[in-house]
Formats: structure tokens, sequence, C-alpha cells
């Protein structure tokens, strides 16, 4: 019963490929953390000479970090510390080790001279092997993805939620409202951006990519000076002027992809802060500099009526982040000395941030030639297999072999002559949409003939000395899917190859040494 689960689990694990999905999704958060922490440190060391805009340039490099994998694994090895405690993560799975167990269970059961303690241990071995497959295969991978459905769900929830405030009540109050136009006419925008006046929110805030709208208290806003209510629009437009919306989308996408990683959130948490930053510093530059003071005032009556709401991650307000009210008061105390030599800071910033990286990551990276058809037999020999009727076994030993993944269609029979004489016919194609999948088959089909039969015929001494009652292998190999050309073909016999090499082919399994192929054929 467990292992026809297995099989069918197996099957459904492989083909959408969750599994391999969440260990590259694990192998680049903590790749991004160390290069998020590098930059985290970069900053505090120089917090208060590098600009606020190159502040958030430089967390450019983790969103890269995030979104575009740097997987050099199997193209290129480095003897980098870090890269090779890093790169196992990416392959982590225990199907090997179930199949190792399975095959070791099967041949156990078939020997004699068994005892009750001995089957206990192996019969362990083998739950232990599928408890840690369930458990880091399926259940981990699944799980991940089904947080992430959640998070979608409430987002698209908040979402809905903010749209119904966006139609709940428009702001009418025509002071603000021929504010708002001059400050949008002073920022040069000339999109229109709705103000809705929800109660509530004593900390206004912008939100939405395309459908922009700013939310308001009017009740709390409309007591506030025209100074004080040209500074919070001011604020809130220069998110939008900034491309912050786009910013703020794409990091609550990344933190619902990254959920379990709890130090992406300081980092995310950083990053929005260095946002606010910047939307300062955009306002202070259409200031004048006696009005600086104002506009600090205002962002600390802001802080002090702050008002978290459930979709506060959603939205950019002027109240900012927890914890960055010393940052900004600074910035804007000391505008004039971050506009004066910001490359040069930045530049060395930048240079740290290359030679930490190097540091960490950098090694001898020298190119691993791929070869996908070699195999050593004595890594086979475990998977014996006394009958061809054990269908399960001799299937999980096919693909195991050259060409194994291609091993699409596996059939048993026995000729009508002789009914005790049983063949084993493999089918070889392809059925993967993604092309990277169908590298190994197409490299095969490119080789030549000569090569294409020693490929194969190792297979079939293989499979001939591994399954004892098994008296002929035939392959066929397709052009791409099972009802295509066939590219090669034949028949390998136990008799005509016991009297090419002189020997039953069965003693190679306690001779492994006199097997008469090479573990690599093709290179």
């Amino acid at each position: 019963m467990i292992e026809t689960l297995f099989r069918y689990v197996n099957i459904v694990i492989d083909r959408i490929q969750i599994r391999e999905a969440f260990y590259m999704i694990l192998y680049m958060s903590i790749f991004a953390v160390i290069v998020g922490f590098a930059i985290y440190l970069i900053q505090e060391i120089f917090d208060k000479k590098i600009s606020p805009k190159w502040k958030v340039i430089m967390w450019g490099v983790f969103i890269i970090s995030l979104i575009v994998p740097l997987n050099i694994n199997g193209v290129y090895e480095s003897n980098n510390m870090f890269m090779k405690l890093l790169n196992p993560i990416q392959e982590i799975s225990f199907k090997q080790e179930v199949d190792e167990r399975q095959a070791e269970y099967n041949t156990y059961i078939q020997r004699q001279d068994t005892t009750f303690e001995e089957y206990k241990v192996v019969r362990g071995n083998l739950y232990t092997a599928y408890a840690k497959y369930i458990i880091f295969d399926i259940v981990i991978p699944c799980l991940w993805v089904g947080v992430i459905g959640i998070l979608l769900l409430r987002y698209l929830w908040l979402r809905r939620k903010i749209n119904r405030l966006s139609v709940s009540d428009l702001l009418t109050n025509k002071r603000i409202l021929e504010i708002f136009e001059e400050t949008k006419k002073e920022l040069n925008i000339k999109k229109d951006i709705v103000l809705i006046n929800k109660k509530g929110i004593l900390s206004p805030a912008i939100y939405g990519i395309t459908n922009t709208k700013i939310f308001l208290d009017e009740d709390n806003v409309k007591e506030k000076t025209d100074k004080e209510i040209q500074y919070i629009l001011m604020h809130e437009l220069s998110h939008y002027q900034g491309k912050d919306l786009i910013l703020n989308f794409v990091l609550n996408l990344l933190k619902t992809i990254y959920w379990f990683n709890p130090f992406l959130y300081v980092l995310f948490k950083r990053m929005r802060q260095d946002m606010e930053l910047k939307a300062d510093a955009n306002v202070l530059k259409h200031l004048k500099p006696e009005e600086n003071k104002e506009y600090a005032m205002t962002i600390i009556n802001a802080l002090r009526d702050r008002l978290y709401k459930s979709y506060k991650q959603e939205v950019l307000n002027l109240a900012g982040v927890e914890s960055d009210t010393e940052r900004r008061i600074y910035m804007i105390k000391f505008f004039p000395k971050f506009k004066a030599k910001p490359i040069r800071i930045t530049m060395i910033s930048l240079t740290l941030i290359v030679i930490i990286g190097g540091i960490f990551f950098i090694g001898n990276i020298a190119k691993v030639e791929e070869n996908y058809f070699a195999y050593d037999y004595e890594d086979m020999i475990p998977y014996k297999i006394q009958y061809v009727g054990d269908f399960n076994s001799v299937k999980n030993l096919v693909q195991k072999l050259s060409l194994g993944n291609y091993a699409q269609s596996i059939f048993t029979r026995n000729e009508e002559e002789n009914p005790e004489q049983y063949y084993l016919e493999i089918h070889y194609y392809t059925n993967y949409i993604v092309e990277e999948k169908n590298r190994e088959y197409e490299i095969f089909k490119e080789l030549p003939l000569e090569k294409k039969e020693e490929l194969f015929k190792k297979n079939a001494v293989t499979l001939l000395s591994l399954i004892d009652n098994l008296h002929a292998v035939e392959v066929i190999a397709h052009q791409s899917d099972y009802d295509s050309d066939v590219v090669y073909e034949k028949i390998y016999e136990r008799e005509e190859l016991e009297k090419e090499y002189g020997v039953d082919l069965r003693t190679y399994t306690y001779n492994p040494d006199n097997f008469p192929f090479e573990e690599d054929l093709v290179s």
C-alpha cells in the first residue's frame, strides 16, 4: 500500500516540480540574506553619508538576488567554502535514499538466510527513508505552496477591501483639493490621482500602481495649515513620482514567496525605511531651507498620530515604518550635506559590496563538463532483482541507467514458444514541455550509431546481470514522442551476449571488476 501511494505521489511531485522550486527558493533566500545584510552593514557604517536615493539603489542588488537564480551547480564548480555549503541545498531530496532502501529490502526478502532482527533493521531503514522523503520532498514544499496560496488570497481580499474604500467617499473639501492640484503642478505630475476620504486613517497613505489613490481623513487633515497639507500631499506624491509603488508591490510579492525566512523581513523593513527617506529627500528638493523644519514637524506629528491598520504594508504612508524617526529627522536636518558629494561615498559603498561578494562567493570556478550517460555498475548491484515480474523494482532499475528519465514505457512479456523466457521492452522518448529537460535526449540523438549501440548494450548487460529470469532486452528509441519515428531499435538476448563475453552475465554482480564497460562511454 505504502509503495503504491509512494509511486503515484512521486509521479505528481516530479511532474509539477514543487520540491525543486522550493529548495531553489530556499537557496536563493539564504544567498539574498547574506547579500542583504552586507548592504545593511555598509549602510550602518556610512548611513549619514549616503544619499537616500542611492540607499534605495543599493537595495537593487538584494532584489536581483531574490529574483534571478544564481545556479552554477552542475555547470561550474567552486572551491569557495560558502558556495560549497549553499549549493547542496538545491539538491535536497530523499527519493534516491528511498529507492536504495527499497532495493535493499527487495533483495533481503529474497534471501533464505534471514533473521527477524535483521528484517526489522532493513524494514526500519526503509520506513525511515519513506518518512524523510514524505517530510522533505512532499510536506515542506507543499506547505510552502499552501501558505503562498493563503497569503495571495489575503492580498486579494485586502486589495478588494481597499478598492471598496475607494468608492465609499471621495474627498470633497475644496481647500484640500486646490492644494492638491497645486502640489501636483509643482511636482509636474499629470496623472489623475484620486483623493479618498476615509475616517480612521490618521496617517495619509498612497496605494495603487495604475489606479492610484491617496487616503486621507478629511476631518483630521482640514485642521492643519495649508503648508502642512502641502507637505503631506507632496510626500505621498513623491512616492508615486519615485516609482515606490512599483517597488512596494515587488516587496509584497517577494515577501509572499519568501514567507518562511524571518531574516528577509528585517531587510524588507529597512528597505521600506529607505524608501521613506527617498520620498522625504524628494520633497526637500522642492522646499526652501527654512521650510525644512516645518516639514520635519509635520512628520513628527504624523508619527505621533500613527494608526496601523491591517493593510499597512499594502500602502506607503507619511508615517513610514517604525523605528526610522531618528534617521528621517537627521536626513532632513542635514539634507544639504547629502546633496554635496553623494557619488564618492556611493561608489565606495558599491565597491565594498563587490568586495564582500568576492570574499563570500568567488573562488576558483571551473566549468564542469556534464555527462548525462555515465553510471557506475557497482552502484546498480544493490538493485538486483530475482524476478522480472517485480515490475516496480524493474522500472526503478531501468530509470537509473543511461537515458533512464526517458524510459517512458516499459513492458514485460514472454514468448509463446517458450513461456519461461521473459522479455523486457523499453521505449525511450520525450514528453517534457521545458526544453532544458530534453537536453540529454537531444544530445543522445546526435551521437554516432556505434555510440548509441554501446550505450544501450551496457544498459542491456546491466539489466540481464541483475534480473535473474530475464531472457532479453528490447530497446526502442523514438525521435520525440511515442508515436514518432524510431531512431534506434535492437533486441539484446542473454544467450548471444554470454557467448560474446564468455561468462554468465549474472556473475558480474559478485565480480564487478570484470564488467566489460567503462563508467563513461560517451565523453
